[in-house]
């Protein structure tokens, strides 16, 4: 998160996959190892993203949530929750569990 050196989230807005608990947990310590493991090769002591990838990943979330069920206001009111107060679902990854995988291995 931006502003919060070494600092990875296990569970975080727009993380689950659909999957088990398991495997979203498994899928975001690959992806956390990786990008220890290639700082410490670097001779790096921290790690933080900026707010420009951030808003970068958001925007793409976003427009990946465009036109789904999630998105469609046919759920406005539903008392379930996914949705938060806001009638967002940050709850939700618009993936696969099959493309975090390949993600937690290969994004940057």
């Amino acid at each position: 998160m931006p502003g919060l050196p070494n600092h990875f989230m296990i569970f975080g807005p727009y993380g689950w996959t659909g999957a088990s608990w398991h495997v979203l947990v498994q899928t975001a310590s690959t992806h956390i190892s990786r990008v220890a493991r290639g700082d410490y090769r670097q001779g790096a002591t921290c790690v933080e993203v900026s707010e420009e990838a951030t808003d970068r990943y958001h925007s793409g979330v976003l427009e990946r949530m465009t036109g789904s069920l999630w998105f469609s206001n046919r759920c406005d009111g539903a008392n379930s929750y996914y949705f938060d107060h806001h009638g967002d679902v940050p709850y939700v990854r618009p993936s696969s569990g099959r493309e975090a995988r390949k993600a937690a291995r290969s994004f940057r």
